[in-house]
């Protein structure tokens, strides 16, 4: 997992399995995934490839469902790129009263 620090706050998680990078990386699992959304701070982005999008949540139908409901499950915010999903995750609504 890499960090790309932007100029701004946020900063964007990349992960990714191997892609003939030279290095032989395990793809990663569907649990490592969560644990890195429910890690992120409010205004986090993670991003995945395309190609472990397509292996972990699947080509049919369904596939963008699943992934919409697992982002909202992590408090997050799925979206597509050309080769790649981006997860952002929400911030937090303020308490009402204030503080």
């Amino acid at each position: 997992m890499d960090q790309l620090q932007l100029p701004y706050a946020a900063s964007i998680v990349l992960m990714h399995a191997a892609e003939g990078d030279g290095m032989q990386r395990r793809n990663f699992t569907l649990p490592e995934l969560e644990h890195n959304l429910d890690a992120l701070t409010e205004d986090g982005l993670l991003q995945i490839t395309r190609n472990d999008y397509e292996r972990l949540f699947g080509l049919n139908g369904a596939a963008r469902g699943r992934l919409q409901n697992f982002a909202r499950g992590h408090a997050c915010v799925a979206s597509f790129a050309d080769e790649s999903v981006l997860f952002r995750k929400r911030a937090r609504a303020p308490k009402a009263g204030g503080s």
